[in-house]
């Protein structure tokens, strides 16, 4: 049965490689294309967004907890963002 764990910056970081994979899988083919390029942007900034106050994911897991899913995350934005 497929496990979803909530948590925040530590998650990430347990399960960094697989939430890249994830974000890979999802946007490298139609309609969006996303280039290497885009995919290492993208860890760049979920390394940033990890370190922002509020920040919070969701993780689906297989059985075995050794395969992202799939993910969601978010985080808290001040009045003058």
């Amino acid at each position: 049965m497929t496990e979803i764990f909530r948590g925040e910056r530590d998650l990430v970081c347990r399960y960094r490689d697989g939430i890249i994979k994830a974000s890979r899988d999802a946007f490298a083919g139609p309609p969006y294309f996303e280039s290497q390029e885009e995919i290492a942007r993208f860890s760049g900034r979920l390394t940033v967004h990890a370190g922002r106050p509020g920040f919070r994911i969701s993780a689906a897991l297989d059985p075995g907890q050794t395969r992202v899913l799939g993910f969601v995350y978010g985080y808290a934005v001040t009045p003058d963002s």
